[in-house]
C-alpha cells in the first residue's frame, strides 16, 4: 500500500502472511483468514504459506527513530516428498501413473496469532481418483544415478493427523513390458513388485 509514516505516541501491531500474493484478510486483533487456499501446485510453483508467529507490538514515541520490525514466521504447510526407487534388477521402470488420493489439497485457513502458534484448517477438499490433483506425468527411472526420482519435487500439503484414507495409485512397466498397477495406503513404507 505504499509508504506509511509512524505517528507519535502510538502502539503498532504487526501481522503478516507470506507470500503477499495470497488473498488473505487480517482483522485489528490479528486474526488471519484465507478462504479457499489451494495447495495443489507442486514443484517450483508450490506456495510456501507462512504467517506471523505472534502479535508484535511496537511503541513509537515522539522523537524516536522508527526502526525495522522483525516478525517471526511459521510454516503452515507440511513439506512432503514422494520418492520412487528402482531397487530391483530392471534396467528401467516406466511409470504411466502416479497419483495421490485421499489427502487435502484446498481449504479455509484461520489463525489468531496472539493465541495460536499455528492456524487451523476447515472446509477441506480432498483428492479423489482421476481429479488431476497430485498426479504426476509419466516418467522413467533406470539404474545408477537415475535409480530414483522425487516424483513431485517440492510438495507443500495441508497438515493432517489422520492418513487413514490416503493412498498412492500407480501403474508401471519394467523391461518385460508387462504393466503392473496397485493402490496402496500411504502408511505403507515400501513396495516390492
Amino acid at each position: 500500500d505504499g509508504t506509511k509514516y509512524w505517528s507519535p505516541d502510538c502502539t503498532y501491531s504487526f501481522y503478516a502472511v507470506y507470500p503477499h500474493s495470497v488473498d488473505s484478510n487480517c482483522t485489528e486483533n490479528g486474526t488471519i483468514t484465507i478462504d479457499g487456499f489451494d495447495a495443489s501446485t507442486t514443484g517450483e510453483g508450490a506456495i510456501d504459506l507462512m504467517t506471523s508467529k505472534k502479535v508484535i507490538s511496537v511503541e513509537y514515541n515522539k522523537g524516536d527513530t522508527p526502526s525495522s520490525v522483525q516478525i517471526p514466521m511459521v510454516h503452515e504447510l507440511a513439506r512432503v516428498k514422494f520418492t520412487v526407487k528402482n531397487a530391483g534388477k530392471a534396467a528401467k521402470v516406466n511409470f504411466n501413473k502416479f497419483k495421490i488420493n485421499g489427502v487435502h489439497y484446498s481449504g479455509d485457513f484461520s489463525k489468531v496469532p496472539s493465541k495460536d502458534e499455528y492456524g487451523t484448517w476447515s472446509s477441506l477438499l480432498t483428492t479423489v481418483k482421476d481429479d488431476g490433483k497430485f498426479s504426476a506425468p509419466s516418467f522413467e527411472i533406470t539404474t545408477g544415478e537415475n535409480a530414483e526420482k522425487n516424483v513431485f519435487g517440492d510438495m507443500l500439503m495441508i497438515p493432517v493427523a489422520d492418513l487413514a484414507n490416503a493412498e498412492i495409485e500407480y501403474s508401471y512397466s519394467c523391461d518385460d513390458g508387462e504393466e503392473r498397477s496397485a493402490i496402496i495406503p500411504i502408511k505403507t513404507s515400501s513396495v516390492s513388485a
